[in-house]
């Protein structure tokens, strides 16, 4: 069997992680993949889409 991807570890949530999700987030709204801005750091957030799969 194949071997993938090596060690794995836990690491905490840093503001730089942050700052990265939070540009990913804006760019999905901007092009138009999510429907509305969010706040990544929003601890109440829960979106979920309309679309049945």
């Amino acid at each position: 069997m194949e071997k993938r991807g090596g060690d794995r570890s836990v690491l905490p949530v840093t503001d730089e992680v942050l700052s990265g999700l939070q540009r990913m987030a804006d760019t999905f709204y901007e092009v138009k993949i999510i429907p509305k801005k969010i706040d990544v750091k929003d601890k109440n957030y829960n979106w979920v889409p309309d679309q049945k799969w």
